[in-house]
């Protein structure tokens, strides 16, 4: 879908009113330290490149930091928030976690009509080492998965935070 292209950090599970309330909460308590960790806009750079999959399902471009120790304290600040959440906002994460930004994948009625999960190598090997480029991280969204989106096509968002 349009506007859908995002990076995920982790996966969450909330519970109820007060769930989002609390996650809410965790969002505007991680804000400041966040923004001075990405107060340093040359280190506050991600690069997209290098088409992969997983398991031949979802096809996406590789994200690396152009300073690793920035991004990766940033993906832990937010995914350790939500490991100490209650039991009403729980992070629901199974996989290691692969930064990634997903371009195509197959869901369940596009697979039930092609009769076939699997996206072939040969659509996109051509564009394996492609360099999409790259983007500053300025901002984290708290987003609702299900099939409806904003007005803009991104998916609709529980809380915000902008960085500078």
């Amino acid at each position: 879908k349009k506007g859908l292209l995002h990076i995920t950090l982790a996966m969450v599970r909330i519970e109820g009113e007060e769930g989002v309330e609390e996650a809410k909460k965790l969002m505007r308590d991680l804000k400041p330290e966040l923004s001075q960790l990405l107060a340093d806009k040359t280190k506050a750079t991600i690069k997209i490149e290098n088409l992969k999959s997983f398991g031949q399902r979802v096809v996406y471009a590789n994200v690396t930091a152009a300073h690793e120790e920035t991004f990766w304290k940033f993906a832990n600040l937010v995914r350790t928030s939500l490991d100490n959440a209650s039991d009403l906002v729980k992070s629901s994460n199974s996989f290691d976690y692969v930064p990634h930004l997903t371009l195509a994948k197959v869901s369940r009625p596009v697979a039930r009509e092609r009769r076939s999960k699997y996206i072939p190598t040969s659509y996109y090997q051509e564009f394996e080492d492609l360099r999409f480029g790259e983007q500053r991280l300025d901002n984290l969204q708290l987003c609702v998965i299900d099939s409806s989106t904003r007005y803009d096509g991104f998916y609709n968002t529980l809380a915000s935070l902008q960085f500078s």
